[in-house]
């Protein structure tokens, strides 16, 4: 179980994180709501400003981490230039959806005003440590499964001289 975990990780491309992206950040506004809420009771009242936010930012999301180049990078060799990256994308991709939330859905009434106003914040919060969970998950999985090479080569090569100490 645990290896072929490992191996699906092992072997996971950016087309693989780009839907991941895409299911994630579909989910985020939804548990940014209940977050701030702590309740989903009154959900059902903001449905449509959630579809609504939650589609337009998606679109603002997915584009500006295509523009930094999120679906181009080797996730697995990630170093801290990554991950200083990784803060600048989803920073300013959390810019512009709290930008669309309050200049544009919440003025021409397609967000409510009782809808919470720390939503987009929020948002932007989860989607920083959903994103960058992700992609660092891939590398220290990759790290780890490397250390688990070295290892096991290291154990050969011992044995091997031990091997050839007993034959000279």
């Amino acid at each position: 179980m645990k290896k072929g975990i490992l191996r699906t990780i092992l072997r996971m491309r950016n087309r693989h994180l780009f839907a991941m992206d895409v299911v994630f950040l579909s989910i985020i506004p939804l548990i940014s709501y209940a977050v701030r809420m702590n309740t989903m009771s009154d959900a059902v009242t903001f449905v449509l400003p959630l579809i609504i936010y939650t589609l337009s930012s998606l679109v603002i999301k997915l584009s500006v981490f295509n523009i930094f180049h999120f679906y181009n990078r080797l996730w697995r060799y990630a170093t801290l230039d990554e991950l200083v990256t990784l803060g600048f994308a989803t920073l300013a991709s959390g810019i512009f959806c709290t930008l669309l939330f309050f200049v544009v859905l919440k003025p021409t009434g397609l967000i409510p005003e009782e809808f919470p106003r720390l939503f987009p914040f929020i948002d932007g919060i989860l989607t920083m440590l959903v994103v960058g969970g992700v992609r660092f998950s891939v590398r220290v999985f990759y790290r780890f499964n490397e250390r688990a090479n070295l290892a096991a080569h290291a154990k050969r090569v011992r044995a091997a001289a031990a091997q050839r100490d007993d034959v000279v």
